[in-house]
């Protein structure tokens, strides 16, 4: 009998199907390429139009990914000024995710008016039921912590917040930043601050849970377009990478997820597993100039 020729990684066998063929043949691997990440993989399966927007109740796969893709996206060269990480907490919950909002809009505008360029704004749950939320704000001139944190405290009087609770510290240059991104992009919808479950009791809905405003410079990303042998070696290049790169902030939970990212027990599916990494551009470019030396990849570029 003649054996199946292999048009996959180990173990992958040759379309057997119509369906198959067609998958195989027509969903190209897709790189993009971010100034903070690189998402890949087989097109073909979303919808062209973005769902509709309706009642906020948590976080979800979609808000996840916009916040994301805005995260990966800023030019850090236009992160002027003077940069502070804040994580700010109530003592005692609002009644209502209405109530959060009032303050939560309170507290932005009195950092407007302290002359705030660009700030943004994550919400999430703390283990005790209770919300708290993450920001990453510039000013012109440097800022004392005790200001900001004064004003937060002022406006969240009534839930007696204390300042021992809030903390407020500097971003410095491209590592306070990549420190920020990261630590927020490895948080998924199952982390503990994230679940659903950990909402606070009472709240109907959890009004917006991430948000922006001020003058951010984005880049769109570059889109590659690679043969299937290319994307599965860039796979396991930057799974190598990732690796390295935990093991020595020794991260361990991560590292045993990151072994086992690309394992999965139905050859198939293993095939067109993407990618969702955060890593430098710098980085990205100079692994896909190693390819381009060594013949692995060959490329459509746009």
């Amino acid at each position: 009998m003649e054996s199946r020729k292999k048009n996959g990684p180990a173990g992958v066998p040759a379309p057997r199907t119509q369906t198959d063929t067609l998958r195989w043949k027509t969903n190209v691997p897709v790189l993009t390429i971010l100034p903070h990440g690189v998402t890949g993989g087989f097109g073909g399966s979303h919808a062209a139009e973005p769902p509709v927007r309706s009642e906020i109740n948590g976080w979800s796969s979609h808000s996840a990914k916009r916040n994301t893709k805005f995260l990966r996206s800023i030019l850090h060269g236009s992160l002027t000024g003077y940069g502070y990480a804040l994580s700010l907490t109530v003592r005692y919950c609002p009644n209502s995710h209405t109530d959060w909002q009032k303050l939560r809009n309170a507290f932005f505008q009195r950092l407007r008016r302290l002359g705030v360029t660009r700030c943004h704004w994550i919400v999430e749950w703390q283990r005790r039921r209770i919300p708290h939320m993450h920001l990453a704000i510039w000013f012109d001139d440097a800022m004392a912590h005790n200001v900001v944190i004064d004003h937060w405290l002022a406006v969240t009087e009534r839930y007696e917040s204390r300042s021992i609770a809030q903390d407020v510290k500097d971003i410095y240059g491209y590592d306070g930043w990549a420190k920020y991104v990261s630590k927020h992009l490895s948080r998924g919808l199952q982390h503990a601050q994230r679940c659903n479950s950990a909402r606070p009791r009472g709240w109907t809905k959890s009004g917006r849970v991430w948000g922006k405003f001020g003058n951010w410079t984005t880049d769109a990303g570059h889109r590659v377009e690679m043969s299937d042998d290319a994307f599965w070696s860039l796979r396991r290049i930057i799974k190598r990478y990732r690796i390295a790169q935990v093991r020595q902030a020794s991260e361990w939970k991560s590292l045993t997820f990151l072994r086992r990212s690309l394992k999965c027990a139905d050859p198939e599916k293993s095939a067109v597993i993407g990618l969702n990494e955060w890593i430098p551009q710098q980085v990205q470019l100079r692994i896909i100039h190693i390819m381009l030396n060594t013949g692995t990849l060959t490329y459509q570029y746009y």
